[in-house]
Parts: C-alpha cells; structure tokens; sequence
C-alpha cells in the first residue's frame, strides 16, 4: 500500500487550533483560537488506535482511553438532543504499482473513528456557535455536486475493477 507524503509524522503542519474547555459535564466554558504548529512524534492510523485501545496498552494507551471516554460520553449527549447516527458504508482505496488503485474494499467502521469524529463535531459546533453570534453572514464551506466527468471517471473505474 502506497502511504502519502503528508502523512508522515516529524513534518510542520501549520494550523488554526481551537482550545476548547469543556466543565465535567462537557459543557463548554472556555474557547481560545490560536495559530499553531502540530509536529507529531508519531501517526497512529485508526486501526492501530483501536488495537491499544482493544489491547489496554500500548503506545499512548492513557491519552486515547480517556479520549474514548470523553468522545462516548459526547456522543451520548449529542444523541440526547436529537443528531442522527447515518451510517454509510465507505470505500477504502488499495493502491498497486504507480499510485493506481487496484482494489476497493468497505472500510471496517471502528470506535476510533468514532473518537475523532466527535471531537471534530465538538470542534464545528463550537467554532460555528462563536462566528455566528458575532458575524453575519457567515462563510461555510460547502461541497458542490460532483462533476458528471468525474463520476464517470469513478464508474469506469468501479467497473474495471468489478
């Protein structure tokens, strides 16, 4: 499997950073946005998360179990108040020789994914919340129908490979 350059860990990744404090009721009472530099000493991919999560040790075992803990808990809540859980199978991509993909798989729904979904959700909701009550409008990023050539280009693809 051909693994992308920008995956890497030990690379400057320059970024916006939303500190967001959260009360033991994961009540939001504290928000700090502030530019940044994330330089991982390592990258876990979702699956190895989930094996040091499954295993109870492991690499960052504490950090990602009380992770896990804060994003269940959230996620509780958020389905408290009514978010819908869709869950939509996903394809996952095996790339051969020259960066061509050579098979296409459902990609394995884990807790992992779970975890950082809810603090990306976490994220949004908040950041959202504070742009809206001070700007108006507000710029959001929106997703645009596909283009037809692309969709065929997936279509001949898809067939190809059955």
């Amino acid at each position: 499997m051909q693994k992308l350059k920008n995956s890497l860990p030990k690379k400057n990744r320059y970024t916006l950073t939303a500190i967001i404090k959260l009360d033991i009721k994961l009540n939001v009472i504290g928000l700090n946005i502030k530019k940044g530099v994330i330089n991982s000493n390592a990258r876990l991919t979702y699956t190895e998360a989930q094996k040091i999560i499954d295993n109870g040790k492991g690499n960052c075992y504490d950090l990602l179990n009380t992770l896990k803990s804060i994003s269940m808990k959230l996620r509780r809540n958020r389905f408290k108040i009514g978010s819908l859980n869709i869950e939509i199978p996903e394809a996952e991509f095996i790339m051969g020789d020259g960066g061509i993909p050579s098979k296409i798989t459902i990609k394995k729904h884990l807790k992992a994914h779970e975890l950082v979904e809810e603090f990306m959700l976490l994220a949004n909701r908040v950041i959202a919340e504070k742009f809206a009550k001070k700007y108006k409008p507000f710029i959001y990023r929106n997703h645009g129908k596909p283009e037809p050539e692309r969709l065929m280009r997936l279509n001949t693809l898809l067939a190809h490979l059955g």
